[in-house]
C-alpha cells in the first residue's frame, strides 16, 4: 500500500468517526427535547433529528472520492457502532434521574423506543445511499 493511500484511508475513517462522535454528542444534548411530549410528538422529533444527522453523515460520505466496497464496510461498521452508542447513551440518560431534574417531570416515552428510533433513523439515510449506489453500478 502506498503512503498516499494510507493517509487517504486514515482520513476517510477519521472524518467518519468525527461525524459519528458529533452525532452522538448531539443526541445526548437533545435527549431532553426527545422526551418532551407524548409518544407521537417524541417519535416525530426524534425521527427528524436522527434522519437529519444521518443524512448529513451520508451526504458527507457520498462526497468522499474513490469509496470502494472496503471503505463502505469500514464506514458501515463505524456508523452502526455510532447508532448503537447513541441508543445506549439516550437510553441511560433518559432512564436516569438527571432527565427528570432537567425537565421537571418524569418523561412519558419509553427510553428504549426513543433510543431505538434515533438509532434507526440515523442509519436509514446511509443505508438508502448505499442501496442507491449499489443499484447504480
Amino acid at each position: 500500500m502506498k503512503e498516499h493511500d494510507l493517509i487517504s484511508e486514515t482520513t476517510y475513517y477519521l472524518l467518519v468517526c468525527f461525524l459519528v462522535i458529533f452525532t452522538l454528542a448531539i443526541a445526548i444534548l437533545l435527549t431532553p427535547l426527545f422526551m418532551l411530549g407524548d409518544l407521537v410528538v417524541s417519535g416525530i422529533i426524534t425521527g427528524i433529528v436522527g434522519i437529519s444527522f444521518g443524512a448529513f453523515t451520508a451526504s458527507f460520505i457520498k462526497m468522499l472520492d474513490k469509496i470502494t466496497h472496503h471503505h463502505h464496510a469500514g464506514i458501515w461498521i463505524i456508523v452502526s457502532l455510532g447508532a448503537i452508542l447513541s441508543f445506549t447513551a439516550i437510553y441511560y440518560y433518559t432512564a436516569s434521574e438527571r432527565v427528570t431534574e432537567i425537565l421537571g417531570f418524569t418523561p412519558l416515552p419509553n427510553p428504549v423506543f426513543v433510543g431505538a428510533l434515533f438509532a434507526a433513523s440515523f442509519l436509514l439515510p446511509y443505508l438508502l445511499m448505499y442501496i442507491e449506489e449499489k443499484q447504480g453500478k
